[in-house]
C-alpha cells in the first residue's frame, strides 16, 4: 500500500510552490518585504507527520522575522439585521451578538489619531486685523460740539463757600445797582459806558466816560475767591442755583449747585437744553440770570466807589456786550444772544431776589429787540478799537487770533486810516483752552487738535487771499507790505496754541508779533492787562467805534478775466 501511494504521488502533477514573504529590517528606519519560496509538503508527509524537524539550535533561537502570507482579505459583508428581544432574555443578552453560524466578525480597526508634527520652519502667526482709521479733524470738532452741547466740562475749580464780608459786599452792590436801574431806567447821553466782555471762563467789565479829557477808564475788580486764574479783574463765569428755593446767586452757599459753561453750550447750538439733567434750568436762562446779576453789581459798584472821579457821570450811557464776529453772521446764535440780553435787562430791577420762575417768565416774554442803551458789538470791533488807539497801530492787512476758554477766533481784516475795518474772512470754532482739555479727556491726541486749529487758520487765510477777495493784502506774491499778526486771549498760553502762533507768524512777513493791551491807568493792581483789551474796546461809544464790514457784507471782486473781450475796428475811430 505504501508503494502504491508513492506511485500515485509521483504520477500526480507537481503543485505550485507556496509563496511567502519575510520582513527584514534594513537599518535605515524602514523595513522591506522579501519573498521566500518554500516547497509544499507531500501528502503522505502531512498525514504521517513526517515533516523534518529543525535542529535544536534553530528551535531555541528566536525567529528573526515574521512570515506574512500573501492572501487577499475576505470581502466585508454587511452586518445582519438583529431583531429586538424582549423580556428577561433581552436583559441577559443585551451585550451579546445573536448566534449566527459561520459568521466571521472582523475586528474594528482603530481610528487613526491626528499626529501633530512640528515643522522645522516656524509658522508665522496670522496677521492681526487692520487698525481702525485715525480720527479726522471733522470728527474731532463734532465730538467737541457734542461734549459742549451735552455738558460742558468744568473749566476751573469753584469755591465752596463765601466769607461773610465778601457776601455782604457783593449783595450790597447788587441791591444798589437794582435801585439805580429802577430809578433811572433810560440811558443818559452824558453818562458813562460799560464794556462787558462775556467769556466762557470769565467775565470782564470796564467803565469809561467818553468825550472827557484824560480818557478816564477803570476795570471792575473781582472778589478773591471768584477770580479766574488769580487775575484780579477776571470774574469766573459761574452762577449758583439752589434747588430748594430756586434762587440764583453770584456766590456759593450750602445746598447750591454751580452752573457753568452756558456760553459754550449756546455757541454749540444747545442754548435751549438743560445745563444739568436733574435741573430744569436751560443755558439761555442761566446766561440771562448771570448777566442780570453782573450788570446790576457793576452799576452798584460804580455808584458806591465812583472809580472815574467824583465829578463823573452817575448814570450809564450805554452797555456794550461783545459777541464773536462769526456768531454775528450766524442767524440763530445772534438771535439767542439778543434774546438773552433783552431778558437780562428786564431782570436787573429784580436782581436781589432772582428766582427760576421769574427768570423763565421774563425770558419767555422778552423779544429779540435790544432795549435802549444795550448793544451787541462784534469782538473784532472792540479789539481793533482798543488797538487803533495805541500810537504803534498800523494800517493794512492784519490777522487776529483770539484764543479763549472755549472758542478759537481767527479773523483776516484790513485797517484803513484807523477808522474802518474790513473783515474779509472770520471763523470761530470750539478749539479754545477748555476745548483742548475736553478733547484730551476724550482720548484725542494733541496733534489732531493742533491740525484742526491749523485747518481753521488756513481756511480763513486762503479765503482772504483768494483772487476775488483781497489778494493784494494777503497773497505773498502780490502784497507789498507784510501782514500784522495779533494774538489775544488767555488761551494763547497753552502749548498747542503757542505752537500754532509760532508756525503762522513767519509766513506773514517780518513784523513783530503783537499782544495789544489797554491803557495801563485803567487798572490799579499789577496784572496782565492784555486780558482786558476787549472790555476796554467795548467802552467805545457807537460813533467812536470803527466801521466794521463783516465778511457777509463785503462783495467779491469782479473777475476781469471772465469779461468778454471787445475789439475796436478802424471804422469806429
Amino acid at each position: 500500500m505504501v508503494k502504491k501511494a508513492e506511485e500515485q504521488a509521483a504520477s500526480a502533477p507537481i503543485k505550485a510552490k507556496r509563496q511567502e514573504f519575510e520582513v527584514q529590517p534594513t537599518g535605515r528606519g524602514r523595513s522591506k518585504v522579501v519573498p521566500v519560496e518554500t516547497a509544499a509538503p507531500l501528502p503522505h508527509q502531512i498525514k504521517a507527520g513526517l515533516l523534518p524537524k529543525r535542529p535544536l539550535e534553530e528551535r531555541k533561537k528566536p525567529e528573526p522575522s515574521l512570515l506574512i502570507a500573501k492572501q487577499s482579505p475576505p470581502a466585508a459583508s454587511p452586518p445582519p439585521k438583529v431583531e429586538a428581544i424582549s423580556g428577561k432574555k433581552a436583559a441577559i443578552d443585551k451585550a451579546r451578538l445573536p448566534h449566527l453560524p459561520n459568521l466571521i466578525v472582523a475586528k474594528l480597526k482603530p481610528v487613526p489619531q491626528a499626529v501633530t508634527t512640528t515643522s522645522a520652519v516656524p509658522v508665522a502667526p496670522p496677521p492681526p486685523p487692520p487698525p481702525p482709521p485715525p480720527p479726522t479733524t471733522k470728527q474731532l470738532l463734532e465730538r467737541i460740539r457734542v461734549l459742549f452741547g451735552e455738558a460742558p466740562p468744568p473749566i476751573e475749580a469753584r469755591p465752596q463757600r463765601a466769607l461773610p464780608w465778601v457776601r455782604t459786599g457783593v449783595e450790597e452792590c447788587i441791591a444798589f445797582g437794582s435801585e439805580v436801574i429802577r430809578a433811572k431806567p433810560e440811558p443818559d447821553h452824558s453818562g458813562y459806558i460799560i464794556g462787558c466782555d462775556f467769556g466762557t471762563s470769565s467775565i470782564k467789565l470796564a467803565v469809561r466816560q467818553p468825550y472827557r479829557a484824560g480818557n478816564p477808564t477803570a476795570a471792575r475788580p473781582a472778589p478773591n475767591l471768584l477770580q479766574s486764574n488769580r487775575h484780579p479783574y477776571l470774574w469766573q463765569s459761574v452762577i449758583w442755583f439752589s434747588p430748594d428755593t430756586e434762587d440764583f446767586s453770584l456766590l456759593p452757599g450750602k445746598g447750591k449747585v454751580a452752573l457753568e459753561g452756558f456760553k459754550a453750550g449756546i455757541l454749540a447750538g444747545g442754548g435751549g437744553k438743560r445745563i444739568l439733567p436733574d435741573l430744569a434750568v436751560t443755558r439761555n436762562e442761566a446766561a440771562a440770570a448771570f448777566l442780570a446779576l453782573q450788570l446790576a453789581h457793576c452799576l452798584g459798584w460804580y455808584g458806591k466807589t465812583l472809580p472815574l472821579g467824583g465829578d463823573a457821570a452817575r448814570n450809564f450811557l450805554a452797555i456794550n456786550i461783545g459777541i464773536p464776529v462769526a456768531a454775528q453772521d450766524d442767524t440763530k446764535t445772534y438771535r439767542d444772544f439778543r434774546h438773552i440780553v433783552s431778558a437780562a435787562r428786564t431782570l436787573m430791577p429784580h436782581a436781589t431776589c432772582l428766582t427760576h420762575s421769574k427768570v423763565r417768565e421774563c425770558y419767555q416774554a422778552s423779544t429779540h429787540d435790544l432795549p435802549a442803551g444795550f448793544d451787541l458789538v462784534p469782538e473784532l470791533t472792540a479789539a481793533i478799537s482798543g488797538y487803533a488807539n495805541e500810537p504803534f497801530a498800523r494800517d493794512g492787512a492784519h490777522i487776529l487770533i483770539d484764543v479763549g476758554a472755549s472758542t478759537l477766533d481767527v479773523v483776516a481784516f484790513n485797517l484803513v486810516n484807523r477808522e474802518r475795518v474790513a473783515a474779509f474772512a472770520a471763523e470761530v470754532n470750539l478749539l479754545g483752552a477748555a476745548a483742548l482739555e475736553a478733547a484730551r479727556s476724550d482720548g484725542f491726541p494733541d496733534d489732531l487738535f493742533r491740525r484742526a486749529c491749523i485747518e481753521q487758520y488756513d481756511q480763513v487765510f486762503n479765503y482772504a487771499r483768494h483772487p476775488r477777495v483781497a489778494p493784494r493784502n494777503f497773497d505773498a506774491t502780490l502784497r507789498r507790505n507784510p501782514v500784522q499778526l495779533m494774538a489775544i486771549g488767555g488761551g494763547c498760553k497753552t502749548a498747542v496754541h503757542k505752537e500754532l502762533i509760532a508756525r503762522v507768524h513767519p509766513t506773514l512777513g517780518d513784523l513783530k508779533l503783537m499782544h495789544p493791551s489797554p491803557p495801563a491807568q485803567m487798572t490799579s493792581i499789577k496784572c496782565d492787562t492784555s486780558r482786558l483789551l476787549l472790555a476796554y474796546g467795548l467802552t467805545s461809544d457807537i460813533p467812536e467805534q470803527l466801521e466794521l464790514r463783516r465778511p457777509s457784507e463785503i462783495p467779491l471782486i469782479n473777475d476781469q478775466q471772465s469779461a468778454p473781450i471787445s475789439f475796436i475796428s478802424k471804422d469806429d475811430v
